[in-house]
């Protein structure tokens, strides 16, 4: 398997390999929460803090609304295609008022290199993308031009160096056996 590294202000690894086995992230552990938060003078938006451990990832969910009655917070992950998608809820959830309230857990069972995206309640937290517009360039080799997008709406937002992984074999030109990708003003010869 080959690897090419790009140094930007983000670090981007690109893999070559697309046949990976997605792990099963069903476990969940580590649950706490606060109680009701008073937030008549401060209602900052939602907010989340993502950190990759040898245990799986780490999420603290700022602000998250709560039926006031609650008593636990029910944390459902599922991962598919490479995006983890977990649904946050108070419980039980019979009561007419709601609440905000600050909840962490870990999902066991992933790493930072099987994920692109993670969705928590509808909303995207975290998502790595490559894009392309799929033109290529007539030149030899040909060439390819991509954009890295990484959003994030974690509580620092200033990430200095994170890994990404990406399955680049869409991008290979038929009859050739190499492509120029540029990406950010970096070249990389892509051989295969």
């Amino acid at each position: 398997m080959k690897k090419v590294a790009i140094l930007l202000n983000l670090m981007v690894l690109f893999t070559a390999s697309c046949v990976e086995s997605e792990p099963e992230p069903q476990q969940v552990s580590n649950v706490t929460f606060t109680e009701c938060i008073n937030t008549a003078l401060y209602l900052p938006p939602a907010i989340f803090a993502v950190d990759f451990t040898d245990l799986g990832v780490n999420i603290t969910h700022c602000l998250l609304d709560v039926n006031c009655a609650f008593d636990t917070v029910l944390v459902m992950p599922t991962f598919e295609n490479r995006i983890l998608t977990i649904t946050e809820q108070g419980y039980p959830n019979n009561a007419n008022c709601v609440c905000k309230v600050n909840v962490s857990y870990t999902v066991g069972g992933i790493s930072e290199e099987d994920i692109d995206e993670i969705v928590i309640n509808g909303e995207v937290a975290w998502a790595a993308k490559l894009i392309t517009t799929g033109a290529i360039e007539k030149s030899f080799p040909p060439q390819r031009t991509l954009q890295l997008s990484f959003e994030n709406k974690e509580m620092c937002a200033a990430v200095f160096r994170r890994e990404f992984l990406f399955n680049i074999e869409c991008l290979q030109v038929e009859g050739y056996n190499k492509v120029q990708l540029n990406i950010s003003g970096k070249s990389i010869l892509y051989e295969y």
